[in-house]
């Protein structure tokens, strides 16, 4: 069968990258489940290649050319790194497309990059110059609303790189900030028909939480963010459920608040 519209455009951006013939880019990209990072991953895992150490080489020196006196040798500061990000890859550095390269990167906290996560994160997409790497992020970006695992990887690292230094969580403030970026357009926008779900959980948090939000409360509220669009009228919900209780709570409030039956019924036989 041949590709469809979406595939054939991964097939020539992998041809490009690559540079190799159509006829294996498509035997790579189906052998990686037509997921463009797997297979340049596949693609690019071998060692010692001429054409890797061109590109090491061309991304070490890339990094280099941000490094101050004042950083280490392995490490790109503050300066640095909003050079990189804002002035020569042109990124809105209050977007979401900002999280996009932390995550290929892998930063360890916002205004910091690591020579080995630079190097290593950008080798592994065969992306060594600054061209590339901002063509791929602008298809990246435009993708986020619809490639799952792509949003999903994102919004992991956005907790490890959003803490402050020595933190093992994000501040409420914080961490609702980020939600707001991530969760909307051009992110993954929380929504469903009858329910905008981030304002929701926002104006909730705002009103009944006061503490800080750690790992497992970050990553659960991705995945009932993905049962909410699945299935918005809370179905899947029950009170034997693992949810963290601070989701047992909302979900309580949600259904208070916009009058589900249940609700309505009790509050009926109480009045």
């Amino acid at each position: 069968m041949p590709p469809n519209g979406q595939q054939r455009s991964m097939l020539n951006e992998f041809m490009q990258i690559t540079g190799v013939s159509e006829r294996n880019a498509m035997k790579i990209l189906k052998s990686a489940g037509w997921k463009l990072e797997s297979a340049c991953d596949s693609f690019f895992q071998g060692n010692g290649t001429p054409a890797q150490a061109k590109e090491k080489e061309s991304l070490t020196k890339l990094f280099e050319s941000y490094r101050t006196s004042n950083d280490d040798a392995d490490m790109v500061g503050v300066d640095g790194t909003m050079k990189y990000f804002g002035d020569d890859l042109g990124i809105n550095l209050e977007g979401v497309e900002f999280l996009i390269p932390c995550e290929i990167i892998q930063v360890p906290s916002i205004g910091e990059m690591t020579k080995d996560g630079f190097v290593e994160g950008w080798k592994n997409l065969g992306l060594d110059t600054l061209p590339k790497q901002k063509s791929y992020i602008s298809k990246a970006k435009d993708s986020l609303s619809t490639d799952v695992d792509l949003f999903k990887r994102v919004y992991k690292h956005t907790f490890v790189c959003a803490r402050e230094k020595g933190q093992k969580a994000l501040s409420l403030e914080l961490a609702s900030v980020y939600w707001e970026l991530l969760f909307n357009s051009p992110g993954r926008a929380w929504k469903t028909g009858s329910t905008d779900w981030i304002k929701l959980w926002l104006e909730f948090l705002g009103q009944n939480w006061k503490k800080s939000v750690n790992k497992d409360l970050w990553n659960q509220t991705y995945q009932f963010h993905a049962k909410t669009v699945e299935d918005e009228s809370l179905s899947f919900w029950t009170e034997d459920s693992a949810w963290p209780s601070v989701i047992d709570e909302f979900v309580a409030w949600v259904k208070k608040n916009r009058g589900d039956s249940e609700e309505v019924g009790e509050t009926m036989e109480t009045d």
